[in-house]
């Protein structure tokens, strides 16, 4: 018979959790309580206003949803990522030379997921059926109307403007895009941000 030693359990147990508080005290004093703490440096340096415009600019386009601080902190590299990866460049997160002058020349067109979702069920029921060029193209058409005096100055109301696309005359722009539409929705935008 095995006789249970509720003393060494003890002592075993608060050792381990002993352990455990040093590690994190350790990891907190390294990395910092969060990691919107820690601070990504972009390759041109740390200039708080510069880091500010590209915030505010990535914000603009849909990229940045976070505090606008003027610290190139991990929120913003993550960002500058997803830019770097939408518009088919290296996805390092830092504001390399490619980065910032590709950001220098998109105009301040701001489309939400909402605004790609309403092209993508534009384009699914109006060319789902159709060629890839023809997908993006119905996508390029609606997204050019929105520089354009003469047009609505958002998306769903391009859309649903009486007599502009048969799909909302019929109906089925009321059908659930495919990924294919969702990808062709994000290629107009992209192509008319280029």
């Amino acid at each position: 018979m095995i006789l249970y030693k509720p003393v060494s359990f003890m002592r075993y147990f608060i050792g381990g959790v002993a352990a455990m508080f040093c590690a994190v005290a350790i990891y907190t004093s390294v990395f910092g309580l969060t990691d919107r703490d820690r601070t990504v440096m972009p390759a041109g340096g740390d200039d708080p206003s510069a880091i500010t415009a590209i915030q505010e600019k990535l914000e603009r386009l849909g990229f940045y949803d976070g505090e606008i601080t003027g610290i190139y902190d991990t929120v913003t590299s993550a960002a500058v990522r997803r830019y770097q990866l939408y518009m088919d460049l290296d996805g390092t997160g830092k504001a390399d030379k490619a980065f910032l002058e590709s950001l220098e020349s998109q105009p301040d067109m701001l489309l939400s997921e909402y605004d790609v979702y309403m092209l993508a069920r534009l384009i699914h029921a109006e060319a789902g059926k159709g060629s890839w060029l023809d997908m993006v193209a119905v996508g390029a058409e609606a997204v050019r109307k929105l520089g354009s005096p003469a047009y609505p100055d958002n998306l769903a109301e391009i859309i649903f403007e009486p007599g502009a696309y048969d799909c909302v005359d019929d109906g089925s722009i009321r059908n659930e895009p495919s990924d294919k539409a969702i990808r062709a929705a994000r290629d107009a935008i992209r192509g008319m941000l280029n």
